[in-house]
């Protein structure tokens, strides 16, 4: 599969790269959007004037599919948009968020394998990292149904 965890997460990740606006807030460019799919990418990223902000999309635990009879199962799965700034960059993280809403919120979309007819804002919370970043967590969840 590549480095996705899932043809969802993906589906995400190209959501956002794919959005000019989003990726100007962030300072990335066509080699490095500054939008990455682990953690573990991130411990590089330099912060600059012009590139004063990344996200980072990390798969939350996701809830078993609930049966919903005749053999259709409805499946969920919730990702946490980290945006890692400097703390006192509110507006930036307001318009980064304006874009996840914007792109994600309420939305629906078909993947190879899957309709996902629901996406909904499921949290919202910040805190400061260790090396002084402040981690603004925008979390949605998805739910979505096996294509036929």
């Amino acid at each position: 599969m590549g480095p996705f965890e899932s043809e969802i997460q993906e589906l995400i990740y190209g959501i956002l790269t794919g959005d000019t606006a989003l990726v100007a807030h962030l300072g990335g460019e066509v080699a490095d959007k500054r939008i990455y799919v682990s953690l573990n990418d991130t411990e590089t990223q330099k912060m600059s004037e012009t590139k004063p902000a990344y996200v980072v999309i990390e798969t939350m635990p996701a809830p078993a599919p609930i049966r919903l009879g005749s053999g259709i199962d409805d499946w969920a799965e919730r990702y946490c948009l980290h945006v890692f700034g400097r703390p006192e960059n509110r507006d930036l993280r307001a318009a980064i968020e304006g874009r996840f809403r914007e792109l994600l919120h309420r939305r629906h979309f078909i993947t190879e394998h899957f309709m996902v007819y629901e996406v909904f804002e499921d949290g919202r919370e910040g805190a400061l990292t260790e090396s002084g970043l402040y981690d603004y967590r925008y979390t949605v969840a998805l739910q979505f149904l096996p294509k036929r």
